[in-house]
């Protein structure tokens, strides 16, 4: 009835991870939600999310909850999975994880701190208190998504630059064409003028492509102008959006974040500028050139485009092999960039009390 591939999500900080439990079960059972609108509905606060909360929110998400305590392993391999399992880490730090697949002698968990883990039941056991929290859909569970898809806004955000877009494509387009010009240029110079010694035509041919490079190098200014404008306007969008979104959001919000956390999504909003203009350009340029390039190679020699070929799939396997890596090196970046900003706005936002007990050794 229910699909059953297991999709893993990241908290986004450290009070995150149960409301992260919720939400990969959710998207488990076919419904996608935001860890942000969890965290609402679970009540979640500066200490976390305990198992009330926890209870409360998954009976609103449609399930039919319920938290038991267990005092011996064997109940792991005859409950309904997955289930929500309260663990104790890092000498003493209370976090949930997700047990989605028991076999064996092992137990398979989804950290949301950690990633998709493996560990024997012996050695779960040792940091496991032994409460579980179990869910099972209910008859008024709906499929679905409850936020609009990243695609989806990323198209939504492109549609509003149209007016820059299209004169950046043709420019783009011609700046690419006079690049390809000056190519056969040399082929031409090197095969037929040179070999034939003509020099009339060499010079009037050398004057033409120094005009062409004269017009690259204007239309060179004119792209980067437009992609640079083209950034400026998406910054806005991105950062006044943000800003909005934020005020908007309730009490609650600021009651249970970190005002440093709410700082560095304002920094990441130039990454995401960055992304969204290298995107849209190579997805309008890139591809049109690339395909015309194999076009223009495949006639001058079948042999260099098979060759070419050959090489994609190792093209591929990198991307594939560090995306993951990537991803998560850009995480922790992220993160600790996040607990970098808070510690220095409540650092100094204290600066007082620190004066006053001559403290300024122990903010370091």
């Amino acid at each position: 009835m229910f699909r059953k591939k297991f999709t893993y999500i990241k908290q986004q900080d450290l009070k995150d991870c149960g409301p992260a439990c919720l939400a990969m079960i959710s998207r488990y059972y076919g419904f996608t939600i935001s860890i942000s609108k969890i965290r609402e509905v679970a009540g979640t606060d500066l200490e976390g999310t305990n198992i009330k909360g926890l209870i409360e929110a998954g009976e609103k998400l449609g399930f039919e909850v319920k938290a038991v305590k267990a005092t011996e392993p064997q109940p792991l391999k005859e409950i309904t999975l997955p289930a929500i399992a309260h663990v104790v880490v890092n000498g003493g730090l209370l976090h949930y994880v997700v047990i989605h697949k028991v076999k064996d002698n092992k137990i398979y968990i989804a950290d949301p701190e950690k990633g998709l883990v493996t560990y024997l039941i012996e050695e779960f056991c040792q940091m496991w208190t032994g409460i579980l929290v179990l869910l099972t859909p209910a008859h008024n569970f709906q499929k679905g998504k409850e936020f609009q898809g990243t695609f989806s806004r990323f198209l939504f955000l492109l549609k509003q630059q149209m007016n820059l877009l299209i004169p950046l494509f043709f420019a783009s387009i011609f700046f690419n064409f006079f690049g390809l010009l000056g190519a056969f240029y040399f082929k031409f110079l090197i095969d037929d003028i040179i070999t034939n010694q003509l020099l009339q035509t060499l010079h009037i041919v050398s004057i033409g492509v120094i005009i062409l490079y004269i017009f690259k190098v204007l239309l060179s200014y004119f792209r980067t102008h437009l992609i640079l404008y083209l950034s400026r306007r998406i910054d806005i969008k991105l950062m006044l959006g943000y800003y909005r979104h934020v005020v908007g959001l309730p009490m609650q919000f600021f009651e249970t974040r970190k005002v440093g956390e709410i700082i560095s999504r304002f920094m990441d909003a130039s990454k995401i500028r960055d992304a969204l203009s290298t995107i849209t350009v190579t997805l309008m340029i890139d591809t049109l050139m690339v395909t015309l390039g194999a076009i223009l190679l495949y006639i001058h020699s079948s042999v260099l485009f098979g060759v070419t070929l050959l090489l994609i799939p190792f093209y591929i396997g990198i991307i594939f092999a560090f995306h993951k890596p990537y991803q998560s090196i850009n995480r922790e970046e992220m993160e600790s960039n996040a607990k970098l900003n808070s510690y220095l706005v409540e650092s100094l936002n204290g600066i007082a009390t620190v004066k006053s007990y001559n403290a300024e050794k122990e903010v370091f």
